[in-house]
């Protein structure tokens, strides 16, 4: 990777940016394989499952299937409940049914609540190419664009064919301008479809598709593994090639696939057992004719020295020569046949840590953690460790003492500990933390949308809630202060003993029908609200009021009389051998309420409200 943008380019990226240009795609990522659903139902449905999600990582190598399964705990914490390893002894093929079977079987058997089930797994590191990106600060709709020009811009992307997507590191200054840290990456469509089908034609839908890369990432963020230096490297040395990752606090910022892996020491092997001694040019290329084959069996070299290698690499061989020096080859003379390979494998690791401390902002690799078969062997562990000079230890998803594996049991030995590595990191896996070439920054957007839609409905509600209960509360206190007023009149009035002669009572009776004609505006006006307050308060739980009808009429002297009367139409939630006598208490204490008078019930019935039998009944109460 080249050092970051000067100035002047980050200028020109902002114009490109901020000007309209037809030609450049809507979006990243052309992927539109799972999408989130924007309807009303989804969104209105609980954000909290029934029951807790499993997360199951399903690594798919070259003779074995390995499964893991998580539960993520409240804390945001993860356990780790079982893990599962499936053998093969040929190579794996997706078009052959017997894999597509036992793979169904393995799910099945660690699987045993499918909707509850998330299934995350990989496809080749190899096929996908990752890149960091420094692009400038922008607002979160504008970062797709900035990604794609500026990953564009350095590496071929076929957009028909591949799917781009990103992940955002976090913010940096850069000679005084913000700027944004993104890790890019590219992956072939085909890779993706083809994964998806093994998967959905077994019944088991993958939730997410990653690479290991990212399964490591997980680990480092869910403190698994632990990472005491800022800067380290996961190197991992596998059956054709070999990867180096660096990661910066947690987050992968470098991914680099080399040429040399096992397969070289076999053939080191193989050369020394023929006497054929080569330079180290004519070796590196030999080793990277032998590497381009890709997933090709190596059925080119002998079996003696694919035999000779792995009773080496798993300890079976003798650690010294006997006495008599007959025997066949020791450990020592092994390890010293496969040096050569190490030192090509050792030299590629070293120009990627010179290659990172130039060009990225970092105090440099302190710590190496290595993976793979090779682990097995702790002279090769040591080797490596002491030809780097720096601390190097075997990645172990089963931390010792951790809550993470209260659960299970541990595998016993080292290299079968780390056989799980991708696995468990895949089990680690969410849509907020790992990127998922199922679940891109485009779909991201859309659920962000959701999210922010739904927070304005929320505050909207709320704030409408808001003002009924002030409203009602300001409503509460004038009818509070009526009430005071009438009582302070009512002591006056008993007070009160004025002299008895004609023309005073006639005045007096004048005045007290006038304020009388107030008050009674006032209670015919205010009369609605006191009704259902009164109701409210002695209407019983198990009683819901479906209906009133109000009838408040002013009488007109010598023709009508006032009406006040209301009629209620309601629900009593009980078996029917109750019913009756909770509705005969409710009638008991309406009658007994100082605001109504002669509740009579006109009718009573069952009925069925949600499926449940309830007694159904409307009454006749005249207001006081």
């Amino acid at each position: 990777m080249t050092k970051p943008n000067d100035i002047h380019s980050t200028e020109k990226l902002l114009e490109l940016i901020r000007s309209p240009n037809p030609d450049a795609p809507p979006d990243v990522s052309p992927n539109e394989t799972e999408k989130p659903s924007n309807t009303l139902t989804s969104v209105l449905k609980p954000s909290l499952p029934l029951k807790r999600k499993h997360i199951v990582g399903v690594d798919i190598g070259h003779t074995y299937i390995k499964i893991a399964k998580t539960v993520c705990l409240k804390d945001k914490s993860y356990e780790l409940l079982d893990y599962l390893n499936i053998p093969f002894n040929a190579q794996i093929s997706f078009n052959d049914p017997s894999f597509s079977e036992r793979l169904k079987e393995g799910l099945d058997r660690i699987c045993s609540e499918r909707t509850n089930c998330d299934i995350w797994s990989t496809i080749p590191s190899a096929k996908v190419e990752t890149r960091r990106l420094r692009i400038p600060k922008l607002p979160r709709k504008q970062i797709a664009n900035a990604v794609y020009w500026t990953f564009t811009n350095k590496v071929e992307f076929n957009e028909s064919d591949e799917i781009l997507d990103y992940e955002v590191l976090g913010d940096i200054t850069e000679g005084g301008i913000k700027k944004t840290d993104v890790m890019a990456f590219k992956t072939p469509k085909a890779e993706v479809v083809q994964l998806k089908q093994v998967f959905n034609q077994i019944g088991y839908p993958l939730k997410g598709i990653s690479i290991v890369p990212f399964a490591i990432q997980n680990l480092f963020r869910s403190r698994i593994i632990s990472q005491p230096e800022q800067d380290v490297c996961a190197l991992f040395i596998g059956r054709d090639w070999s990867r180096i990752a660096i990661y910066s606090d947690g987050d992968l910022v470098l991914s680099r696939g080399i040429k040399a892996g096992m397969r070289s020491m076999v053939e080191a092997i193989h050369l020394s057992m023929k006497d054929q001694q080569e330079s180290f040019d004519n070796g590196a290329q030999r080793d990277q004719e032998a590497a381009t084959q890709g997933s090709e069996p190596s059925d080119t070299i002998p079996p003696e020295a694919q035999k000779l290698f792995f009773d080496f690499l798993h300890q079976k061989l003798r650690p010294s020569q006997s006495s008599n020096g007959n025997g066949g080859p020791v450990a020592r003379d092994v390890f010293q046949m496969i040096l050569p390979a190490m030192e090509r494998l050792i030299r590629q690791v070293e120009r990627t840590f010179e290659h990172y401390l130039l060009n990225f902002q970092g105090n440099g690799v302190k710590r190496i953690y290595l993976s793979g078969q090779v682990t097995a062997n702790p002279m090769i562990v040591d080797h490596i460790g002491h030809q780097l000079d720096m601390a190097i230890e075997v990645m172990n998803p089963f931390p010792k003492g951790s809550a993470f594996i209260r659960q299970v049991n541990v595998p016993e030995t080292q290299a079968e500990r780390e056989s799980y590595l991708p696995a468990i990191g895949l089990a680690l896996s969410n849509n907020r933390t790992t990127p998922n070439v199922l679940f891109t920054h485009k779909d991201k957007d859309r659920l962000e949308s959701i999210r922010a839609f739904n927070q304005r409905v929320l505050i909207g509600t709320m704030i409408g809630l808001l003002f009924m209960i002030g409203l009602f509360s300001w409503q509460e206190r004038q009818l509070d202060d009526r009430r005071e007023q009438i009582n302070k009149l009512n002591h006056k009035l008993l007070s009160f003993n004025p002299v008895a002669e004609k023309q005073t009572l006639l005045t007096l009776f004048s005045q007290t029908k006038q304020k009388r004609q107030g008050f009674e505006r006032i209670v015919h006006r205010y009369a609605p609200v006191a009704v259902i307050n009164e109701l409210s308060q002695i209407t019983p739980a198990n009683i819901r009021l479906l209906e009133i009808d109000g009838m408040f009429t002013e009488g007109s002297a010598g023709k009508t009389p006032a009406q006040k009367a209301i009629i209620v139409s309601g629900i009593v939630f009980a078996d029917p051998a109750s019913a009756e006598a909770l509705l005969t208490g409710y009638l008991l204490t309406l009658k007994n309420s100082p605001l109504f008078n002669k509740p009579a019930l006109q009718n009573k019935g069952k009925a069925f409200y949600n499926n449940q039998e309830v007694l159904r009944f409307t009454a006749r109460l005249e207001v006081l």
